[in-house]
C-alpha cells in the first residue's frame, strides 16, 4: 500500500507533501533456493521550492523514528 499527499501553492513558491509505503512481506522462489524478505514501512516528509533564483530546493525528513 501506498498512500501520498502533495499540497502546491504556487503563488508562495512552495509545496509541501508527505508519503508512507506499508511494511511488506514477499518470497523468491529460485531454482534452488527460496528467499523470503520483509521489509519495513517508510515515511517521507518534505519541503519544496523554486523561491531562490528559480532552482528547485527540497528538505526531505525520511523514516524519521525508524
Amino acid at each position: 500500500m501506498l498512500a501520498e499527499f502533495r499540497l502546491d501553492l504556487v503563488s508562495k513558491q512552495l509545496s509541501w507533501g508527505f508519503s508512507y509505503r506499508a511494511a511488506a512481506e514477499n518470497t523468491f522462489f529460485f531454482a534452488d533456493e527460496e528467499a523470503f524478505i520483509r521489509a519495513r514501512g517508510q515515511s517521507c516528509t518534505y519541503i519544496e521550492t523554486t523561491r531562490f533564483a528559480g532552482i528547485r530546493s527540497n528538505l526531505s525528513v525520511r523514516n524519521l523514528g525508524a
